[in-house]
């Protein structure tokens, strides 16, 4: 998916299938989600996160940081 940002630069993000682990894994600032392999720390301020059911989520995430986190 692309959006366009408020200064006109185009922004490509992920969709993927995370777990939230079960354990306290959350600060004010960032959760640790899992792919069931790999976790990894997003900061709130960047994703999108919707619940679909007990701790499966889907969360969108700036290419550039999916990146970085080694999602892709």
């Amino acid at each position: 998916m692309a959006q366009q940002s408020d200064d006109q630069t185009e922004i490509f993000y992920l969709e993927k299938d995370l777990r939230h682990d079960g354990t306290s894994v959350e600060t004010p600032d960032a959760i640790r989600f899992t792919d069931g392999i790999n976790k990894f720390w997003l900061p709130k301020s960047r994703i999108e996160i919707e619940h679909i059911k007990g701790n499966e989520y889907e969360v969108t995430v700036p290419l550039w940081l999916a990146l970085k986190e080694g999602m892709i």
